[in-house]
């Protein structure tokens, strides 16, 4: 079907949008039917904006899916609370599991209050300055 290439999407959604009557059916030759060439033009920009609407709703509800907790706290990855603790981001979530660490789940995702971080940081220097002693 041509007037899937010209909107830019499958078979399904033209015949769909020709029962609607967002496409216009016209006689085509020898008893055929066929689409008008202006009704699906006009189609294919309903189509692409509805579509770019469906993405931008999409990217919107999984950003905030994993996104950190909005409380005007600073928060930080497993992966950066790693960096400043050097150890793993399997061990920031050993810790935080066991207690040792505060945290909170977004989504999947896994934050850690930027001030813990640092305290913890602070603690971990001060216990390797004191073994060096």
């Amino acid at each position: 079907m041509e007037a899937a290439a010209i909107i830019g999407c499958g078979h399904g959604p033209v015949e769909r949008m020709a029962r609607e009557g967002v496409i216009e059916r016209r006689p085509g030759p020898r008893g055929v039917p066929s689409l008008n060439r202006a009704s699906v033009g006009a189609a294919g920009e309903i189509w692409r904006r509805e579509q770019s609407e469906r993405e931008a709703a999409r990217r919107a509800s999984t950003r905030r899916h994993n996104d950190p907790p909005d409380d005007g706290q600073v928060w930080v990855s497993t992966d950066l609370a790693a960096l400043a603790l050097d150890v793993t981001a399997n061990r920031i979530r050993q810790l935080v599991q066991v207690g040792r660490l505060p945290a909170t789940m977004c989504g999947t995702k896994l934050w850690l209050r930027r001030d813990d971080v640092e305290r913890a940081a602070a603690a971990r220097a001060f216990a390797r300055r004191a073994d060096v002693r």
